[in-house]
């Protein structure tokens, strides 16, 4: 089954003593991901649901992105580590959104469009950016579609 994934990695965090998975977005970093959801809504982009890394800020981006694109929230630790073949299944469907954090959401772009994990330093999505995948959700069975800098997002919301 063809799928298209909407992979989006979460904005700036807030200052703090807390724990990088602790830390919300801050005002910018909402700001961002708010630019990044009206720009694809106005792309006509619609969710069926949304697999979020159990980060505060990977949450914060899912919420933000689900008040206008739609789709069920799922929360998975599978997000915060090398992709593997579990990942894979709670990522089928036709429209899914996937937020995550670097390294890993280059690592499984690189694994999904190339088959090979390593590959993901090559793809280095800045904060607020998202990638579009299309294809079967398994290693080398889909295509890069778009990928766009948060300041190329400002331009289309």
């Amino acid at each position: 089954m063809s799928a298209t994934l909407w992979l989006v990695r979460p904005a700036q965090t807030a200052a703090g003593s807390e724990e990088e998975v602790l830390r919300p977005l801050s005002r910018k970093g909402r700001a961002r991901v708010a630019t990044a959801a009206n720009a694809l809504w106005r792309l006509d982009t619609r969710l069926d649901r949304i697999v979020h890394a159990p980060t505060t800020a990977g949450a914060e981006s899912a919420g933000l992105l689900s008040a206008l694109l739609g789709g069920d929230l799922c929360e998975t630790a599978r997000l915060l580590h090398t992709p593997e073949e579990s990942l894979l299944a709670q990522l089928e469907g036709r429209q899914v959104g996937v937020v995550g954090h670097q390294p890993w959401l280059g690592e499984l772009i690189a694994w999904l469009v190339v088959g090979q994990r390593t590959r993901g330093d090559f793809l280095k999505l800045g904060r607020g950016a998202v990638a579009v995948l299309r294809g079967r959700v398994e290693p080398e069975g889909m295509h890069l579609r778009g990928l766009w800098s948060n300041k190329a997002l400002r331009t289309l919301s």
